[in-house]
């Protein structure tokens, strides 16, 4: 199944890692298959590369993969940049750590976590309220 450019299945950060690859796929009419994140990276698979254009097409994948664990896959922002608008201009640090193997800088890692720790206390204050009940 082809997909298009609205159909990736990873965060809007790395849009500018995978835009150009689309636009080289329709460029040299090559099929886009599925774009999305796995083990921390981008994953971009195609079908149908003429064997003059393969090498070329897939040098260029390998290399916008590879960029992928420098690039915050929610916001975008690269290993090493300054975030616009820190009064400190602290480098930022791009990881790959924690349980689910993602991509994504200390800001954004730490809003994920912060999102999921309520979520957790949510339910947990649920579940709490539902055993009172019965």
């Amino acid at each position: 199944m082809v997909v298009g450019i609205d159909e990736v299945e990873c965060g809007k950060g790395w849009a500018k890692l995978y835009t150009p690859l689309f636009q080289l796929c329709k460029l040299l009419n090559v099929e886009v298959l599925q774009v999305k994140e796995k083990f921390g990276g981008l994953r971009f698979y195609v079908g149908g590369v003429p064997n003059e254009q393969f090498d070329m097409v897939y040098a260029f994948i390998d290399a916008v993969e590879a960029q992928s664990y420098k690039v915050c896959e929610e916001c975008g922002i690269r290993n090493g940049a300054s975030r616009e608008g820190d009064k400190t201009y602290t480098r930022v640090k791009v990881t790959t750590e924690g349980g689910w193997i993602l991509t994504l800088c200390e800001q954004c890692r730490k809003e994920r976590d912060d999102k999921a720790a309520e979520q957790l206390a949510r339910r947990k204050n649920q579940d709490g309220q539902q055993e009172g009940e019965g």
